[in-house]
């Protein structure tokens, strides 16, 4: 019963999470749950692929796979949203919003949340997440982008995306 209820609690915060991407809406209501379960998939298959080569530590991963890592520490707001953590494949880079970081690290700290979310700091797991993208984007891992999505129309003309792995926020 525990694996059951960790599995469906995994599933539903993966559909959560992903569900808040703005192209997710544009999912198929149908398809929605299955491209929400195939970005977990996708992400626990890619994480056991680069353990396997790589090791466990984010950082030591980017290091080995030559990906820059820049730490800025300005606040860092898109709008409504704060930012934790950004990749950019042109040059891959990935920015740590560690303003954003330290924060969210203090909060989890001042509401003794570690024990429940199993981390104190959120700054690996944001960089594991951009990491996963690099691998997406490098087509090291499979992804998501079986999932595409109109994003436009005009007349007879169609605009499609890939949906890639999902939110960035």
């Amino acid at each position: 019963m525990k694996a059951v209820c960790a599995l469906g609690t995994e599933r539903r915060l993966a559909f959560l999470t992903l569900s808040a991407d703005p192209f997710f809406h544009r999912l198929a209501p149908d398809t929605a749950r299955e491209a929400a379960d195939r970005a977990l998939t996708a992400g626990q298959s890619a994480a056991e692929m680069v353990a396997a080569r790589w090791g466990r530590a984010p950082e030591e991963i980017a290091a080995a796979l030559r990906l820059p890592i820049t730490k800025s520490s300005a606040p860092a707001r898109t709008g409504r949203s704060v930012l934790f953590s950004e990749y950019g494949n042109r040059p891959p880079t990935v920015i740590l919003h560690m303003h954003s970081i330290t924060e969210a690290n203090r909060l989890i700290r001042a509401h003794a949340f570690d024990d429940l979310l199993g981390l104190a700091d959120v700054g690996p797991v944001y960089l594991a997440h951009e990491l996963y993208h690099h691998l997406e984007s490098h087509r090291i891992t499979e992804g998501t982008a079986g999932f595409r999505i109109l994003t436009g129309r005009l007349g007879p003309l169609r605009a499609m995306r890939c949906w890639s792995s999902g939110g960035q926020k």
